[in-house]
């Protein structure tokens, strides 16, 4: 029989019908200065909750070897032989409407396969990191404490996904509302475009060797500097909340569903209207060697066009090429080089639901000041 109270008792221990006592959990209790309740599904066998991690990384390297890593070890080797950076993807003929269409469709050809494995690994995380929910919650409870740690996670994730900004934004969010520390999540999603392996190569191929290793240092500086600017205040808490069931393999299956359902439905037609808006300010936003006469103010204007603009993996080394060869200062294509790929519209946008604001604008200006800074040692050298 289950131990009585009297009344007004205050149970400091969550009491199960069978008798069993068990201490209650809380984000508060956990450091996360929140009562939002973290007892989540049951406890399971350590070898399900083993299956449950495999099977999260097998899904993570399927989808990643058909969208990325194949086509990109493919792509090397075309760009070996032919040295050919491709066309940029801003249309120049046409309507400001006709352009801003074309260009929609244009950049949902080129990173149709990375949104739509973006989705999946972000539904799979979702429905696959609670069956490790003990060793979330123990994350989740030193989220923030390390914060450099955590940037070199991310990092090291990032570049292995290597994802555009946009791209990377379902599961940047999806890690953050898991409970990954701002500084793990941050650091993942600018780590994507910046850090991308496949994208320093094609670097080294189609520019002079000094571009690759100022996009190298810049992309790490830059993480470096949004880990010193997380790391100075109070982590903000995690928006960890634990399911309501107890996990199961039919449960993850259906929150899966859901969770890819609800992705598809929210974020693709968000991310579609703000290309597409992108698309329309094009005529005013994307920088042509005519700008070059502006000096000085010309690099800042590409800095500040950089992080509006929307473009897939790898978008900017056509429009540096192309700028370059119509005679552009290397400072004036050099921020574009470290601005474009950094951020977007787009994905600040969409990012808004699990970052502050003021967050998201320190991160702006951080990459602004990476671009220009990058700049200038473009220049230099």
């Amino acid at each position: 029989m289950a131990p009585t109270y009297p009344p007004g008792t205050r149970l400091p221990a969550a009491v199960f019908a069978n008798g069993v006592v068990r201490p209650k959990i809380t984000a508060y209790s956990m450091g996360m200065h929140s009562a939002v309740p973290l007892d989540g599904p049951t406890p399971a066998s350590r070898r399900s909750t083993l299956l449950a991690g495999a099977l999260l990384l097998v899904v993570v390297a399927a989808v990643l070897t058909w969208s990325k890593w194949w086509p990109y070890a493919h792509k090397i080797g075309d760009l070996v032989v032919t040295r050919d950076p491709g066309d940029a993807i801003f249309p120049v003929e046409g309507s400001p409407v006709a352009r801003a269409w074309g260009f929609t469709l244009g950049y949902a050809a080129s990173v149709w396969k990375a949104m739509l494995a973006a989705l999946v690994i972000a539904a799979a995380a979702d429905a696959l990191l609670p069956r490790l929910w003990p060793a979330v919650r123990r994350r989740a409870a030193r989220a923030g404490r390390r914060p450099w740690r955590d940037a070199t996670l991310g990092s090291l994730s990032g570049s292995a996904t290597m994802m555009c900004t946009c791209c990377a934004v379902p599961v940047t969010a999806t890690l953050r509302r898991q409970g990954a520390s701002e500084a793990a999540t941050l650091a993942y999603w600018l780590a994507n475009p910046m850090l991308n392996p496949a994208v320093i190569v094609f670097c080294a191929l189609l520019l002079p060797w000094e571009w690759a290793a100022v996009r190298l240092v810049a992309g790490v500086g830059l993480i470096a500097a949004v880990t010193a600017l997380v790391a100075r205040r109070a982590a903000a808490p995690a928006p960890l909340a634990a399911p309501d069931e107890p996990w199961s393999p039919a449960w993850a299956v259906r929150r899966f569903g859901r969770t890819l359902s609800r992705l598809a439905l929210v974020v693709v037609p968000e991310y579609v209207v703000i290309v597409f808006a992108v698309g329309l300010a094009q005529t005013w936003l994307v920088p042509s060697a005519g700008w070059g006469d502006w000096a000085v103010l010309a690099v800042v204007a590409a800095a500040l066009a950089g992080t509006v603009l929307v473009i897939p993996t790898g978008g900017e080394l056509p429009i540096v090429a192309g700028l370059l060869a119509a005679g552009a200062s290397p400072a004036f294509a050099g921020a574009l080089f470290l601005t474009l790929p950094a951020l977007s519209a787009a994905s600040l946008v969409m990012l808004r639901r699990v970052y502050p604001v003021r967050t998201l604008a320190q991160v702006t200006g951080l990459v602004i000041v990476s671009g220009l800074a990058g700049a200038g040692a473009l220049a230099l050298l």
